[in-house]
């Protein structure tokens, strides 16, 4: 494709080198569809271009390289004012005119593969006479060096195929490129904890060997060690508690087949540090299961302010406003605020849901145990390994354990007895949660054999535990009902 420069106070030697550097460069960005190749009559499209352009080629500052302003169609030729800099002495507009010639078209990369141009060109190269090898460089559109390369690569190559295709562009060497034994160390994190490039990363800094995440990243995807996970969006608005024992998150790892029947493992984590107090391998989801686990994490780290829960069983109950079962019960008496999550949202407990996925990882990347006594030990090195010795992006890559320290709060057995006010009315539940006054009534079956308080107001009874209004009665129709709504309260 030939350029014409239209403008007279260019110097010859500045308009052969724009016509040079800017013959490739402009096909590929501003050539016109059904633009070829021709081998002459630029005098009259020039002048007339010339005449019908004027106020269209405005000098201005120096712009970036290849800046089209305008362009416009004058006869057979397309006309584009182009801005460029490719000299250091001519930084202005300029304008350049294509010519079309329906009867020789061009033979641009774009109309064909780039494997079937080189072909044709370095066949057509074999055969060309002496001086004819600038004319078929430009109909490919392509400099002489490149031509000559590949003639070279055809000629020393023992097919055509094999000589223009292309070639790695790898270097011969890498002075930057990571040792090997570090490559080593990186993948034997990997397959060892199934642990992500950031956590590798840090893990071998500790031990005085440097390693980009990056780096780390890489190395793992060149061994094909990574596998691209499913995406969920984040949380709208996250929470974290200012110190420890301040908030502890409880559930199940849902439920895993094993030989001797299912194993539903259950997690206690501290809300503040990540600090996973607990992970047991439970044959059954029963108060008296959980209540154990429970107090083995009080025992050995003292009571929490509050516990976050969700709406399953044994610490939620549908009977009662206020979801309370035995388990329930037992925890206010040691001083504990209950919370419940959202119903159907997961989010609310997000950190437990998290470290649930981590769990899930770990089992699948060692092997899911078999039996309730390979789930225990599987659980108690996972534990371990996350407490003290993988780093926590949330904790600046630090381990729960350097964040965390016991409550000073101390689990009691035998918990004293609620203190209610001075003359207030105080009633023992029988061992049903019924209430004798005036008949029995119901009360709730988690308090049985738990004092409450009695307000009577009028021909109703207030009932309340603690500092809970847990039911009203009506004395002269004999109902009973909630009177709050469990949805309303979430916090005990």
């Amino acid at each position: 494709m030939l350029i014409d420069i239209l403008d007279s106070r260019f110097r010859g030697s500045d308009i052969l080198h724009i016509q040079h550097r800017m013959r490739y460069a402009l096909s590929a960005r501003f050539r016109p569809e059904g633009a070829s190749v021709i081998p002459g009559g630029w005098a009259a499209a020039s002048a007339s271009a010339a005449d019908s352009l004027g106020a269209m080629r405005p000098y201005g500052p120096n712009q970036t390289f290849l800046q089209m302003r305008s362009h416009c169609l004058v006869g057979a030729a397309r006309v584009y004012v182009i801005m460029t800099s490719l000299t250091t002495v001519i930084r202005r507009w300029f304008t350049v005119v294509y010519i079309r010639d329906k009867e020789e078209p061009g033979m641009p990369w774009s109309e064909r593969s780039m494997m079937e141009a080189r072909i044709a060109f370095v066949i057509r190269a074999s055969q060309v006479r002496w001086g004819e090898f600038s004319g078929l460089c430009r109909e490919f559109n392509i400099s002489r060096v490149t031509g000559y390369k590949w003639l070279r690569r055809m000629q020393s190559s023992e097919s055509v195929l094999a000589g223009v295709a292309e070639k790695s562009r790898r270097p011969h060497r890498s002075p930057g490129r990571t040792e090997t034994a570090t490559e080593e160390l990186v993948v034997a994190w990997r397959q060892a904890e199934g642990w992500g490039a950031k956590k590798i990363s840090q893990k071998l800094l500790e031990t005085g060997v440097k390693v980009p995440v990056a780096t780390a990243h890489r190395i793992l995807r060149r061994h094909g060690l990574v596998v691209p996970e499913r995406r969920q969006p984040a949380a709208v608005q996250r929470f974290e508690r200012a110190i420890p024992n301040e908030l502890v998150q409880m559930d199940f790892k849902g439920e895993y087949r094993v030989s001797e029947g299912w194993c539903y493992p259950l997690t206690l984590e501290d809300d503040h540090s990540r600090f996973l107090l607990g992970l047991y391998a439970l044959p059954d989801q029963r108060t008296a299961s959980v209540q154990r686990c429970v107090i083995k994490s009080f025992e050995a780290y003292g009571v929490p302010e509050a516990m976050l829960l969700d709406h399953g069983t044994p610490w939620w109950s549908t009977t009662n406003s206020f979801g309370l079962t035995r388990l329930s019960v037992w925890l206010i008496k040691q001083g504990v605020t209950l919370i419940w999550s959202g119903i159907g949202h997961p989010q609310t407990q997000g950190k437990v849901e998290r470290l649930h996925r981590t769990l899930a990882a770990s089992l699948a990347h060692h092997g899911r145990p078999v039996t309730m006594s390979g789930f225990a030990a599987a659980l108690e090195r996972f534990r371990e390994v996350y407490n003290h010795h993988r780093p926590h992006e949330a904790l600046a890559m630090e381990t729960p354990a350097r964040h965390y320290q016991p409550s000073r709060r101390t689990y009691y057995p035998q918990p004293p007895e609620w203190q209610y006010p001075p003359g207030a009315i105080v009633k023992r539940l029988n061992s049903q949660g019924m209430l004798d006054w005036q008949g029995r009534r119901f009360v709730c079956e988690a308090l049985a054999g738990e004092q409450v308080q009695i307000e009577p107001i009028e021909q109703r009874l207030l009932i309340k535990y603690r500092h809970l209004y847990i039911r009203e009665i009506d004395l002269a129709s004999g109902r009973t009902f909630p009177p709050v709504r469990p949805c309303s309260q979430n916090k005990l």
